[in-house]
């Protein structure tokens, strides 16, 4: 059985699965710096330097960090292991006077999709399943989910758990799907190329929430 094509759009974010396999956050500010960002995160921004990928990994493979830079009009966070800017708000926060967006996922899978504007949830889903849409306006990324298909909403077993087998079944990338969403709906978009360069890097002062808090 041949699965669904590709979409251009989810294309371009391939590359966070082959770099961030088993768990990650994403978060983007419409018209921040990346400076901005590590603010808000639990960092000191004076121990904060320009690190690739690869040597971030190295120099902080006991500690977690966050990754900071600029892409178009949107600045953007890269948590390689933790996931704060879902779990501690801090894409909610640093959307006071503008717009932020975050996607996080987990091995488990866990994965969450929130969009806020001006310190308030315009619309969040659980991308396996964006049938269910919480916020203000739930759907204000419908058009661009429809390009992907349906949302189906995925079965699920008498204990309320989603049916794995039904999570099995399906094709597509649901996480990569919903940073595709971004990328059609508002132009967010992290190349390969800027995400495992030189970007600003700061690690954390505490430990961040784990990619299992909160998230049974």
């Amino acid at each position: 059985m041949v699965g669904p094509s590709v979409h251009p759009a989810e294309a371009q974010w391939g590359w966070i699965r082959r770099r961030l396999p088993l768990a990650g956050c994403l978060t983007f500010v419409r018209d921040r710096s990346p400076e901005q960002l590590v603010d808000h995160f639990d960092c000191d921004a004076r121990t904060a330097s320009m690190r690739t990928l690869a040597r971030a990994m190295q120099e902080h493979r006991d500690r977690d960090h966050v990754r900071a830079g600029r892409s178009g009009e949107w600045a953007f966070a890269i948590e390689p292991r933790s996931l704060a800017g879902y779990l501690d708000g801090v894409a909610r926060r640093l959307s006071a006077g503008t717009e932020a967006a975050v996607v996080s996922w987990t091995a488990k899978p866990t994965d969450y999709f929130g969009f806020f504007v001006d310190g308030a949830l315009a619309t969040s889903f659980e991308p396996v399943d964006p049938s269910r849409r919480d916020g203000a306006t739930p759907d204000r990324f419908l058009p661009q989910l429809s390009e992907f298909g349906p949302g189906r909403p995925v079965p699920r077993l008498p204990s309320g758990r989603r049916d794995p087998r039904a999570l099995s079944r399906r094709r597509r990338d649901p996480v990569v799907e919903a940073l595709a969403v971004l990328t059609l709906a508002e132009g967010v978009l992290v190349p390969e190329a800027l995400a495992i360069g030189p970007l600003l890097t700061c690690p954390y002062r505490s430990r961040p929430p784990s990619p299992t808090a909160g998230t049974s």
